[in-house]
């Protein structure tokens, strides 16, 4: 029995890494970045209600604002966790791969991350 829990947990790692643009309509995301940025929500969780409606579509588990940008939560296992961030100010972002959270650029404005824990 903990070896079939070791396999599981192993594969679930394995599903936690950066989206791609196909699995997004990055057109509707981008509109949606643009409204949860623009209502200066403080620094935080950010409850389902302030979610606009291409978000909530996404079945996010949970969202959150920091001083670098929206956080929305689209998988998690443990410590892992991966989803869309859209950064505060897209000109000052800086493209960070090998960190943790790394990221990956989906759009001008709307990145994957990947958080290792």
């Amino acid at each position: 029995m903990k070896a079939f829990l070791l396999l599981m947990a192993i594969a679930f790692t394995g599903c936690i890494d950066h989206h791609s643009t196909n699995e997004f309509d990055i057109q509707k995301i981008s509109l949606a970045a643009t409204e949860l940025i623009e209502l200066n929500l403080s620094n935080g969780p950010i409850e389902a209600q302030w979610w606009p409606v291409s978000i909530v579509a996404l079945k996010p588990t949970a969202a959150r604002k920091t001083q670098q940008g929206i956080y929305i939560q689209l998988r998690s296992f443990l410590s892992e966790e991966s989803g869309l961030f859209f950064p505060a100010y897209t000109d000052q972002f800086e493209l960070e791969v090998t960190n943790d959270p790394s990221f990956s650029r989906l759009s001008q404005s709307i990145y994957s991350y990947h958080i290792k824990g």
